[in-house]
C-alpha cells in the first residue's frame, strides 16, 4: 500500500497581486489531466483564505475535487471545500470509492479574510480533517475499491458534477 500526500498551496493577495494563483470565485479553476490520488492512503494539505462567504447554492468554496461526474453510490468521489452556511464556517472532506457511498467530515474555521490550513487524511478505516493545528473531526469508514475509477473532473477551485460546474474557488 503506497502513502499519497498531496500539497495544494493557494498563494492569494488582496488584489490578486503577487500571488502565485489567484482564485476569485467567479469561474476560475485549474483543471489536471489525469487522477493524482491513486490509492486508499492519502493526505491533502492546503493553505486557503475565503474573502467572502458566498459560493454556489450550496455555499461552498472547492479546494480540490478529483470525482466522477456522477453523483450516486459506487461513483469516485473526493472533494475537499469550505463552506459557509448561515453565518458557520466549516470545512468539509468527502470521500466516496467505487464501490461504497460517501462518507463525510467537517471541521469549523474561525474567520474569512485569514489565512487557514487543512490536512485531510484518508485511512485504511478512517478519514479525519484538522483545521489551523486544532483537531477537527475523525470518523470510522469501511470504504472499499478504487478513489480513480471513471474521474471525470480533476480541480483546484472548481467542484462539478453531472455537468455542472457548482461552486469555484475561495474568492
Amino acid at each position: 500500500m503506497k502513502k499519497i500526500v498531496v500539497y495544494i498551496i493557494i498563494a492569494i493577495s488582496a488584489f490578486g497581486q503577487n500571488g502565485a494563483l489567484f482564485l476569485d470565485g467567479q469561474g476560475d479553476y485549474l483543471q489536471l489531466p489525469q487522477p493524482i490520488i491513486d490509492s486508499d492512503v492519502f493526505t491533502i494539505e492546503a493553505w486557503f483564505q475565503m474573502y467572502d462567504d458566498g459560493g454556489d447554492e450550496a455555499q461552498q468554496r472547492n479546494i480540490f475535487c478529483q470525482r466522477s461526474d456522477l453523483i450516486e453510490c459506487n461513483s469516485s468521489i473526493i472533494v475537499l471545500n469550505a463552506k459557509a452556511i448561515n453565518e458557520s464556517l466549516k470545512s468539509a472532506f468527502t470521500v466516496r470509492s467505487e464501490q461504497e457511498c460517501s462518507d463525510i467530515v467537517t471541521a469549523p474555521f474561525s474567520s474569512v479574510g485569514e489565512w487557514h490550513h487543512l490536512v485531510a487524511v484518508k485511512t485504511a478505516n478512517e478519514i479525519s480533517l484538522d483545521t489551523d493545528g486544532q483537531f477537527g473531526a475523525i470518523t470510522s469508514i469501511a470504504q472499499e475499491g478504487s478513489y480513480d475509477s471513471g474521474i471525470d473532473h480533476i480541480d483546484i477551485g472548481r467542484h462539478t458534477w453531472e455537468g455542472i460546474s457548482r461552486g469555484y474557488s475561495l474568492g
